[in-house]
């Protein structure tokens, strides 16, 4: 790959080999398994509470969002990009590598859209999302193709410690296409530039949320998701059924079996449902995708009705979560990793 790219790829609900999310194939009828996601993982109970995400601002660094879809509309409070394609050449908007303000971030993919509406998505067109009172900043990163540069995400981040401080939230449903056991930090510079910039963010009490990827590894996770400091998200399915998405097929699925495309290993932090997922998609309509973009958007909105609730404990939430959750075991590999479960973690945040 080119160096103006840094030999990296964003992977579309991390696929990387595909810039356009896989169609998700059921073998039973659609309303089986199209899962709403303001009931996923007790996120319904929470709403129920009368917590919506109001006051909460979510960084979405992805392909962007269709701010005039109606689910969406007022939401999107900034855009900014930082976007090349896959032959290094500029992808913003406005034919530049950079540009900020209205308009900066409009996706032409339509994956940024859809985790936006499970994010804060309003319902009028597709299911209300989690956090529908929640306000977004979208930082476009990607081009139409699906590529970006490590450094383009890396400038997103920078983007929010310099020029966004009521951010209290940052989803990013993507990755590169390098992948590792452990704690990656120090595995390259591209990394390291990763774990700075979560340090700063972090220190303010910022939530970092990153996909695991679709590879279905079961030893290693993409990077940001493997860097200090980020929360990285797998996948689980949340009702019976069968499944062809992301190059694997599932032909008997379960509620909080680990996807069969999920990467994993012991630097994974929870699961969340991203099987199924209905939500709004590029041109005002909505659009069922699986990956684990789809659950790490999940615990986003999760976290954004966390936060309403308790506005300080950005640097408690992380742990809350973890020590909350279902514990799940994944068949392939044995291991152990707790499932979100929102109420329990407000639960736990405010006994802590």
């Amino acid at each position: 790959m080119k160096a103006t790219t840094a030999a990296l790829l964003l992977s579309l609900n991390l696929t990387v080999t595909a810039s356009q999310p896989s169609p998700v194939e059921f073998d039973q009828p659609a309303s089986i398994q199209s899962v709403k996601v303001a009931s996923a993982a007790r996120s319904l109970d929470v709403q129920r509470m009368g917590l919506t995400g109001k006051g909460v601002t979510v960084a979405i660094i992805d392909t962007g969002v269709d701010s005039s879809h109606p689910d969406l509309q007022g939401v999107v409070i900034d855009e900014a990009c930082f976007a090349l394609d896959s032959n290094g050449r500029p992808a913003c908007p406005n034919g530049k590598s950079q540009q900020s303000g209205e308009g900066s971030a409009q996706d032409d993919n339509g994956h940024g859209t859809h985790i936006a509406g499970i994010i804060a998505g309003r319902g009028k067109t597709a299911p209300e999302g989690l956090a529908p009172n929640a306000k977004i900043v979208a930082i476009k990163v990607a081009a139409a193709d699906g590529s970006t540069s490590a450094s383009a995400m890396i400038a997103a981040l920078n983007y929010i410690i310099k020029s966004r401080p009521d951010v209290q939230v940052i989803n990013m449903s993507l990755g590169t296409s390098a992948t590792y056991e452990g704690v990656c930090d120090a595995a390259s510079p591209v990394n390291a530039a990763f774990a700075k910039a979560g340090q700063a963010l972090r220190g303010r009490g910022v939530v970092i949320v990153a996909a695991a990827g679709n590879e279905g590894l079961t030893s290693r996770i993409s990077a940001p998701a493997c860097v200090t400091g980020f929360l990285s998200v797998g996948a689980v399915y949340s009702e019976k059924g069968s499944i062809s998405a992301n190059g694997c097929t599932d032909l008997k699925t379960a509620a909080d079996r680990v996807a069969c495309f999920s990467n994993s290993s012991v630097n994974l932090d929870i699961l969340a449902p991203g099987a199924g997922i209905v939500s709004s998609d590029m041109g005002g309509g909505k659009a069922n995708r699986s990956g684990t973009s789809q659950a790490a958007a999940v615990v986003s909105g999760a976290v954004a009705l966390l936060l309403e609730s308790a506005p300080q404990a950005g640097s408690r939430i992380d742990a809350a979560l973890v020590h909350s959750g279902a514990s799940i075991t994944d068949i392939r590999n044995g291991r152990v990793t707790p499932r979100l479960d929102t109420r329990a973690a407000l639960t736990d945040l405010d006994a802590n």
